[in-house]
């Protein structure tokens, strides 16, 4: 085929073709794309609050919110509405574009009125 093109045709049928190979790679690459490949933000779970709480810069919140994890009182992704006082880091990382929160978080349990009695039966 290279043959048939003019001498003075060939650089640009050359670069055209290695275009065209280019194009073809990146498509297979493309297709190889897991659907969650595409986001490229870090996203924060337990390990990512337990090293951000571990630096030595942190406000006093955060590491007090910390020293409850630890002890199993609570767990990270609840921060927001069982801190005392919300941390100014949290604010920071939920309002950034690069992160994101915890993807499939626990939902947040619902208070159980313990006014109600229990339903009984009335046996005759």
């Amino acid at each position: 085929m290279i043959d048939g093109i003019p001498p003075h045709l060939r650089s640009a049928y050359d670069r055209l073709m290695n275009s065209a190979d280019s194009l073809a790679t990146e498509r297979i690459r493309a297709e190889r794309q897991r659907h969650g490949d595409w986001d490229t933000r870090t996203e924060i779970d337990d390990a990512f609050m337990d090293r951000l709480a571990a630096m030595p810069d942190v406000s006093d919140e955060l590491r007090a919110y910390a020293a409850r994890v630890a002890a199993g009182e609570c767990r990270w992704e609840e921060i927001e509405w069982r801190a005392a006082a919300v941390p100014p880091e949290i604010a920071e990382l939920r309002q950034s574009r690069h992160f994101v929160w915890f993807r499939n978080p626990t939902p947040r349990p619902t208070p159980v009125e313990e006014d109600e009695a229990p339903y009984r039966f009335q046996w005759e």
